[in-house]
């Protein structure tokens, strides 16, 4: 909800005035992007693995997530 917030109301208000501020303007638009990638793909693996831990599923699904998820 907060990255979604952040991509819907806080990053399309960014403005620059200097040639440094754009960037920081960008990259302030890739970091949420960024972190709605990994949210998305963390809540699409339905196992624990390494360090990703999960209480509602603690064991390992080889046969389903043995596998890259790609976003």
């Amino acid at each position: 909800t907060q990255v979604e917030y952040m991509r819907d109301h806080v990053v399309p208000k960014l403005a620059a005035r200097t040639s440094h501020d754009l960037r920081l303007c960008i990259e302030m638009k890739h970091k949420a992007l960024s972190a709605e990638m990994k949210l998305r793909a963390s809540l699409a693996r339905k196992e624990s693995r390494g360090k990703h831990y999960r209480t509602d599923i603690p064991y390992r699904d080889d046969q389903n997530f043995l596998c890259y998820i790609t976003v």
